[in-house]
């Protein structure tokens, strides 16, 4: 395939707002110490993904507009608790964004599959804190279409082609920072968001910038 360069759009703000005041709604009175070290982790999220907006560059040396729009998905995660601070995690996610060319007549679903290495840094020792998080990662998106399109040549006339968009695979970088809630010794929340930068493709001319807002409930043991 030839290049598709990505220019990111950012995700809406009052989807990030909501999701962190129902957190802050949830908060105990107090926050005690947190009994987070040696512990595991498990955990079931949502996630909120921004789309973005690519140019497709063809076989045939066309350029084609195309819009990847605002994806829901979901996953599991699991980690352990190196001290009160220190977590290292890791968690598979799915989703599926929707992928429409600018000049055609149909869109197309794009089943997105990925997984993650991360570090989360908890800066209080308490059941309440806010975090970092940073990690490093596979993406593959599953796709194969053919998209009949149509343009217009410098008369104005308009004229038909066809373009065929395949599956792509990725390596990630992830950076991002929330907020988590101990909710018992044996249950907790997080809210948070992260920026994932996708890279390494030979067919990608730039980095794919995703913003993502993750909401995941879990257990200690």
């Amino acid at each position: 395939m030839s290049p598709i360069v990505f220019r990111a759009r950012a995700p809406r703000s009052q989807t990030l707002v909501c999701l962190v005041a129902t957190a802050l709604a949830f908060l105990p009175a107090s926050a005690a110490e947190s009994h987070r070290t040696g512990r595991g982790e498990a955990s079931l999220f949502f996630q909120y993904m921004a789309g973005d907006h690519a140019t497709m560059h063809t076989e045939n040396g066309r350029q084609v507009e195309a819009d990847y729009d605002t994806v829901y998905g979901g996953g599991l995660g699991f980690g352990y608790n190196l001290d009160e601070h220190w977590n290292v995690n890791g968690d598979l996610s799915y989703g599926a964004l929707d992928m429409s060319p600018t000049f055609s007549h149909h869109d197309s679903d794009v089943a997105a599959f990925t997984i993650n290495l991360n570090m989360d840094y908890n800066i209080l020792r308490s059941r309440v804190t806010p975090f970092l998080t940073a990690g490093v990662g596979f993406a593959y998106f599953y796709e194969y279409e053919t998209f009949d399109c149509y343009d217009y040549d410098s008369w104005g006339v308009p004229y038909y082609y066809t373009v065929v968009i395949q599956d792509q695979s990725t390596f990630t970088l992830g950076a991002g920072a929330g907020l988590r809630w101990d909710i018992s010794d044996h249950m907790y929340l997080k809210v948070f968001y992260r920026a994932n930068w996708h890279t390494g493709l030979d067919d990608i001319q730039d980095d794919m910038l995703f913003h993502e807002v993750r909401v995941a409930i879990g257990c200690m043991f």
